[in-house]
């Protein structure tokens, strides 16, 4: 008895399925890959911005090491400057002079009572420039300045000086007895003068930074604790 064969006719793959299977396995790929390239530039965005963050840390970091500690006008063995002046020849920003402790330093010529510069150059480059106050000039007429870069790309630096109220000030009778009265009270100021003699209460810093042709506002505030203009609060 012969057993029933079964033949398989042997199926080849026609061209319309090779073509199917083509442009199926194209769309997979092409799937992947843009899903791939997407991912890669969310994690190269997320760096740069990890990069962002870490240089505004930073750039607080020294503003917050500087001025807080800048000199009251009162302290009679320091020279006393604070005020804003416009950069002619750089940015055409406005730019802020003041007289600061920088504590102990790697470098005894900038330890202690130091000038202070802070500006935006004409590369865009936020920079504190420091050196030698004017008292040690006659001892050392050529004093080696310092100019650290702070934050790139920075296309505007603005400031704001708050004056409180009359009640709330501590007394105001600075060293050299040439402070003026600052009006209006209990406001905020654009700029501030060498004939004032005195310090804010606070001041606050604006700065706009460009990224990838972006533009980011950034501030700072700072209370100034050796201000005689501060700010009393009632209980």
């Amino acid at each position: 008895m012969m057993r029933n064969m079964k033949f398989y006719k042997k199926h080849h793959m026609t061209l319309i399925e090779i073509l199917v299977a083509s442009f199926l396995t194209m769309i997979l790929l092409t799937a992947m890959f843009s899903f791939y390239r997407q991912i890669l530039m969310i994690d190269k965005e997320a760096e740069k911005l990890q990069q962002e963050h870490f240089k505004l840390a930073y750039l607080e970091k020294k503003l917050n090491s500087a001025i807080p500690n800048i000199i009251s006008p009162t302290d009679a063995g320091k020279d006393f400057y604070f005020f804003t002046s416009n950069n002619a020849t750089e940015s055409n920003l406005l730019s802020l002079v003041f007289t600061f402790d920088n504590k102990v330093n790697l470098k005894s010529n900038h330890s202690n009572h130091l000038l202070a510069r802070l500006f935006v150059d004409d590369k865009q480059n936020l920079c504190l420039a420091t050196w030698g106050t004017p008292k040690y000039w006659d001892i050392n007429p050529n004093p080696e300045i310092t100019k650290e870069i702070l934050l790139e790309n920075v296309i505007s630096l603005d400031f704001e000086f708050y004056v409180p109220p009359k009640k709330d000030r501590t007394g105001s009778a600075s060293k050299t007895q040439q402070a003026i009265d600052i009006q209006p009270e209990d406001s905020w100021h654009k700029s501030w003068s060498y004939k004032t003699q005195e310090l804010p209460a606070m001041i606050k810093i604006h700065l706009i930074k460009k990224i990838d042709e972006k533009q980011y506002p950034v501030s700072f505030a700072f209370f100034l604790p050796n201000s005689n203009l501060s700010i009393m609060y009632d209980n």
